[in-house]
């Protein structure tokens, strides 16, 4: 027996309520995270106008390279966040169908 094959023997219950609830913390969480990002981004570009020298240039250089790559990895994010409220209703929908036709044993 494999690992993990125990856990198919028994009932399967997805609580979807619970998915959708998560799916909603954790897609509020990476849109705040995306908003301080950009503000940090923001913020990098403006350093500049009070600072002078090579670290405000760099830092500002190093935000810019990464920028987009995190406007990217955020879209992802989210995307998938959103695949989470996508399955709970596939789930719920599949539930009603089969309402009658799978009985506990």
């Amino acid at each position: 027996m494999r690992k993990g094959d125990e856990i198919l023997k028994e009932n399967i219950r997805v609580t979807t309520q619970l998915l959708k609830e998560r799916q909603k913390g954790w897609l509020d969480a990476a849109r705040q995270a995306k908003c301080a990002f950009r503000s940090a981004e923001d913020i990098a570009g403006k350093l500049e106008d009070c600072f002078f020298g090579q670290v405000s240039g760099i830092l500002k250089t190093d935000f810019m390279a990464v920028g987009s790559k995190g406007e990217k990895a955020f879209a992802l994010l989210c995307r998938h966040l959103e695949k989470a409220g996508i399955i709970a209703m596939v789930y719920e929908e599949a539930e009603r169908r089969n309402t009658g036709v799978i009985a506990d044993d």
